[in-house]
C-alpha cells in the first residue's frame, strides 16, 4: 500500500443545502462549491488535533460521571441527606457552563481558536485537581462553578474550531468530531469504572488522571490548532463584504437566528437527557424490565448515537442538512413511539436505539449551520447557541421531574415529542435563512 503522507487531500464539495452565491465563492449560509479544493497539510493536522481534543473532552464527561459517588463520599454528601447539596453543586456547574459558553465566543473572534482553545483546555485540566481534592460542600460548590465555566468554554472553543476547519473542506465534518467525543467517553468510562471501584472514597486519582490528559492535550495539540488568520479565501471576501455593507439591524437579525438555533439545540439536548437521566427508570417501572436490561437499553442508545455520528456527515452531504434534520427528528419520534406504546422489552430497546440515531447528528448539524451563517462572528454566534442550548440542561431536569411526578413515568416522552416536532418544522427553515 502506498503511503500518502506527502499527497495533498482533495475535498469534493457536494453539499446540497442551497446554491452558492457565485461560482467559486462559498456562501456564508452554505458549505457548497462547484469546484474541487486542495486541503493544506496544516488544515489536516488541525482536523486530527481537534478530533483528539474532542476525544479528551468526551472522556472528561465520563470522568465526572464515574467520580460522582466518590466525590459525594469525600465531601460527606452521600445518602439521601446529601441529595439537595449535591444538586446545588450540579446546578452551579450547569450555570457556569452556560456563562462560559456565552463569554468564550467573543474571545475566539478576538484572539482565534489556537489561543482560546489551548487556554480553555489547560485551565479546564487544572481545575480537575482541586475539584478532586475538595473535602467540603462549599469548596466543591465554588470549584464546581469554575469547573463548569471552563467546561462551557471548552465546548464553545472546540465546536467553533471545528466549524473553522470545516470551511476549508467545504463540506460537513462536524459529526466526525462529535463521534470522537462519544468514543473518548466510552474509552475513559472503562478507566473511570476501575478507579471508582479501586478508590471509592476519593475522586482525586480519577480526576487527576483526567486533568493530566487535558493538560497534555492543551500543550501537545496547541501548535496544530488554527489561528485567527487561518481563513479561506472566500471567507475573507465575505468578511470584507460584510464590513463594507454592514446594516443597522444586522446584528439583531443574527442574534435572533442564533437564538433560534439555540432553541433547536435545547430540543436535542433535552430529548437526549430524557433517555440518559430517566431512561433506566422508564424501562424498569413502565416497561417492567430488570435493571440489567434497562442498562442494555441505555447502552444501545449510546452506541446508536456513536454509529449515527460516524455516518452523519456523509448522509448530510448526500441529502442535504434540512432533510437530514427532518429525518433525524422522525427517527426519534418513531423511537419514542416504539418505547412508549409497544409493551415489549425488545421494542423498547429498539426504540431507544432509534432515539439515539435520531438525536446523534442534530447537535453537530445545528452547530455547523450556525457557524456558517456569519463567518466574521462565528465564535460569538456559536457561544450564543450553546448558551441557549445549555439552558436545556438546567430546565430539562425540572420539567421531566414535574411530568413524572404529576403524570407518571409512562408520560416521560410527552415533552420530547413536542420538541422533536418543533425541531422538524423549524430546523429546515432556519438552515435555509440567508443573512
Amino acid at each position: 500500500m502506498i503511503k500518502e503522507q506527502n499527497m495533498p487531500e482533495i475535498a469534493v464539495l457536494t453539499d446540497h443545502d442551497t446554491a452558492p452565491l457565485a461560482e467559486g465563492v462559498m456562501s456564508h449560509n452554505d458549505l457548497s462549491l462547484s469546484t474541487v479544493r486542495e486541503i493544506p497539510k496544516h488544515i489536516r493536522r488541525a482536523r486530527l488535533a481537534n478530533s483528539i481534543a474532542f476525544m479528551t473532552f468526551g472522556a472528561s464527561f465520563y470522568a465526572w460521571s464515574t467520580g460522582v459517588s466518590a466525590l459525594r463520599f469525600h465531601t460527606s454528601l452521600d445518602g439521601n441527606s446529601g441529595d439537595f447539596y449535591f444538586g446545588m453543586i450540579a446546578l452551579g456547574m450547569g450555570v457556569g457552563s452556560t456563562v462560559g459558553a456565552l463569554l468564550t465566543g467573543r474571545l475566539i473572534d478576538a484572539f482565534g481558536a489556537r489561543i482560546v482553545l489551548a487556554c480553555a483546555l489547560l485551565f479546564y485540566g487544572m481545575s480537575f485537581f482541586p475539584f478532586g481534592a475538595s473535602n467540603s460542600y462549599i469548596s466543591a460548590l465554588l470549584i464546581g462553578i469554575v469547573f463548569g465555566t471552563l467546561r462551557g468554554a471548552c465546548d464553545t472553543s472546540l465546536n467553533t474550531h471545528g466549524v473553522q476547519i470545516e470551511r476549508f473542506y467545504g463540506r460537513t465534518i462536524m459529526s466526525e468530531f462529535h463521534a470522537c467525543f462519544a468514543f473518548g467517553g466510552f474509552l475513559y468510562g472503562l478507566i473511570g469504572s476501575y478507579f471508582a471501584g479501586y478508590f471509592p472514597a476519593s475522586p482525586f486519582y480519577d480526576f487527576a488522571l483526567m486533568g493530566a490528559l487535558c493538560l497534555c492535550a492543551a500543550i501537545g495539540l496547541n501548535k496544530n490548532f488554527l489561528s485567527k488568520n487561518d481563513i479561506t479565501e472566500d471567507q475573507n471576501i465575505i468578511i470584507k463584504d460584510a464590513n463594507i455593507n454592514h446594516k443597522k439591524g444586522y446584528q439583531w437579525v443574527v442574534l435572533g437566528l442564533m437564538v433560534g438555533f439555540g432553541a433547536l439545540l435545547l430540543s436535542s439536548v433535552a430529548t437526549e437527557s430524557a433517555v440518559t437521566d430517566w431512561g433506566q427508570e422508564f424501562m424498569r417501572r413502565h416497561i417492567g424490565t430488570t435493571s440489567s436490561v434497562a442498562g442494555i437499553a441505555i447502552s444501545c442508545f449510546t452506541g446508536a448515537e456513536f454509529v449515527g455520528r460516524l455516518f452523519g456527515d456523509s448522509i448530510a452531504r448526500r441529502i442535504g442538512r434540512p432533510l437530514t434534520i427532518i429525518s433525524s427528528a422522525f427517527l426519534a419520534l418513531v423511537g419514542m413511539s416504539c418505547a412508549n406504546f409497544i409493551p415489549s422489552h425488545a421494542a423498547a430497546i429498539i426504540g431507544f436505539s432509534l432515539i439515539g440515531i435520531g438525536v446523534s447528528c442534530l447537535t453537530p448539524l445545528i452547530v455547523s449551520c450556525a457557524g456558517s451563517k456569519d463567518p466574521e462572528n462565528q465564535g460569538k454566534n456559536i457561544g450564543i447557541v450553546f448558551f441557549v442550548g445549555y439552558c436545556g440542561t438546567l430546565l430539562g431536569p425540572a420539567i421531566f421531574t414535574l411530568i413524572v411526578s404529576m403524570l407518571g413515568i409512562g408520560k416521560l416522552f410527552i415533552f420530547p415529542v413536542f420538541l422533536m416536532i418543533a425541531l422538524a418544522v423549524l430546523g429546515p427553515i432556519l438552515t435555509r435563512v440567508r443573512i
